[in-house]
């Protein structure tokens, strides 16, 4: 399906009643994977606008905040702040 196509479904979506409603998540990852969602959701939302996914370059400041509030907070219950930096570094 083309991109266009994609985010012509997701920005509805991403607006529908109860869309934004707050949901607790109790999970358990190893932290690699904690290192490489962390990476996705940067990899994501914090591109050049012309660089971004077509679908994460139409989201508002606050969803994005708050993604990198979750990547963060990953990040610190992992302890992998400094280790994440440090990668970003190389």
């Amino acid at each position: 399906m083309p991109v266009k196509e994609i985010t012509k479904i997701y920005v509805p979506v991403l607006c529908s009643p109860g869309i934004t409603d707050n949901v607790k998540i109790d999970i358990r990852i190893a932290r690699k994977n904690v290192l490489l969602i962390s990476r996705l959701i940067e990899n994501g939302l914090v591109k050049d606008d012309n660089q971004k996914d077509e679908i994460f370059a139409q989201l508002p400041k606050e969803t994005t905040d708050e993604l990198l509030i979750v990547r963060d907070d990953l990040l610190k219950k992992a302890g992998l702040n400094e280790f994440f930096e440090k990668l970003k570094s190389l």
